[in-house]
């Protein structure tokens, strides 16, 4: 059997009571799909459960410094949302030792709350997800005890609730990630076993009511380490897996309410962008371009490496490796126009409003592009021996950029 049938004879879908949610719960609505993606907010990893990273938000003409905190802290490998003047993100409390998650005013920077983990062995850990009045962060793996999915009510950091992943016979377990279709959250949890010659993970999708938090339906992928989904209309889940180091990843295409494989095929890519029933990403060397219905290749382009792009409008914006920044047709691949930045890249591509976004490496700082001809726009180096740092993408919000880096978050306008 091939690692292909193995994964699919693995996969299983456990349904649990569908709950009806009275409009009588408190907690702003779930904003419409359509509502959440064409708002001028960032409010989850990569803007939205696509990975578009593309925001309606209009981009500054030229950055003036708002407001900065002192970073030192943070945790550079962790992103940051911002959703209804708010901004949640991690950060190391110095008293207690803990990562913890932290809410600022968008508009001031003023700390409005922090909020610690229940379990002391827990640290949070990658994205925080905003929706409403909520926001959903998850930790990572604790080896003396289990991983969580929380939900805190924005406006207070009061608890509203907590999941918890049994780490029952096994050596750890971790909550990493929300995205949020309709009424429903979506992440991944993991239960790892390293005991023995053959350390395997568990990886599942645990579907669950945005508001009350009780299980409504969970994807079981069996003994396979898997990433972020990527979620179209509620139903379509585009997840990345991998068996162990010494099996390539596949990209399977799961019915999110049935949990059945429609399809499944090789592709490196950790984070799959989905748009217009296409996907993208990066395989072993190239930039592809996948049909989302049966995943047939369309195009693909040879690039090295590349930082995570971003999609929008009939075009893709791919920061490479090489030190180009490229806007491809995504019909046809074809190049649409290219630029020599001579730099290495050290995060993701943005796009907002016919502009788009990336940090230089080696103190480059941020450079800014308009997106229809990859003309120099301007570019702001970043008060900081490091410059910009992590591969999370430059959020764009609210006609502002929020940047993170190993001294400072920055705030343009």
């Amino acid at each position: 059997m091939d690692c292909r049938s193995k994964s699919a004879a693995k996969f299983r879908l456990v349904l649990t009571m569908w709950t009806l949610v009275s409009a009588i719960l408190t907690g702003q609505p779930a904003l419409a799909e359509e509502d959440r993606f064409a708002s001028d907010w960032w409010p989850m990893l990569n803007h939205d459960s696509m990975n578009s990273g593309y925001s309606h938000s209009t981009v500054p003409d030229s950055p003036v410094v708002l407001w900065s905190i002192p970073a030192k802290d943070f945790l550079p490998g962790d992103g940051l949302a911002v959703y209804d003047g708010k901004v949640c993100l991690i950060k190391d409390d110095r008293v207690s030792g803990a990562e913890i998650l932290a809410c600022f005013d968008a508009i001031t920077g003023h700390e409005l709350w922090q909020f610690e983990p229940s379990i002391s062995s827990e640290s949070f850990g990658g994205t925080p997800t905003m929706d409403g009045d909520r926001v959903y962060l998850g930790t990572r793996r604790s080896p003396s005890g289990p991983g969580a999915m929380y939900c805190l009510n924005t406006d207070s950091g009061e608890l509203i609730w907590r999941n918890e992943v049994s780490s029952i016979g096994c050596t750890g377990s971790s909550a990493i990630g929300a995205i949020i279709s309709n009424a429903e959250v979506v992440y991944k949890t993991s239960q790892y076993h390293d005991q023995g010659i053959d350390p395997y993970v568990v990886s599942k999708s645990e579907f669950c009511d945005r508001l009350t938090g009780e299980g409504v339906r969970t994807v079981d992928f069996g003994d396979t380490s898997v990433s972020l989904p990527a979620l179209v209309n509620g139903t379509d889940m585009y997840v990345s897996h991998n068996m162990s180091e010494y099996y390539p990843w596949y990209l399977w295409k799961v019915d999110a309410e049935t949990g059945e494989v429609i399809w499944n095929v090789e592709f490196f890519d950790e984070s799959p962008i989905v748009v217009d029933q296409r996907i993208y990403g990066f395989d072993y060397g190239e930039l592809v371009c996948r049909s989302a219905a049966n995943g047939q290749m369309i195009w693909s382009y040879p690039i090295g490496m590349m930082k995570t792009p971003a999609v929008n409008g009939g075009k893709l914006y791919a920061a490479m490796s090489d030190g180009w920044f490229r806007c491809f047709d995504v019909a046809t691949g074809e190049v649409i126009w290219a630029r020599d930045c001579d730099t290495p890249w050290t995060s993701g591509v943005s796009a907002g409003n016919g502009k788009v976004l990336a940090a230089m490496g080696g103190g480059g700082g941020i450079l800014c592009l308009d997106a229809e001809n990859g003309k120099k726009l301007w570019k702001y180096t970043i008060p900081s021996p490091h410059g910009a740092s992590g591969y999370r993408p430059i959020v764009i919000a609210d006609g502002r950029i929020y940047i993170t880096n190993v001294v400072n978050l920055v705030l343009h306008r």
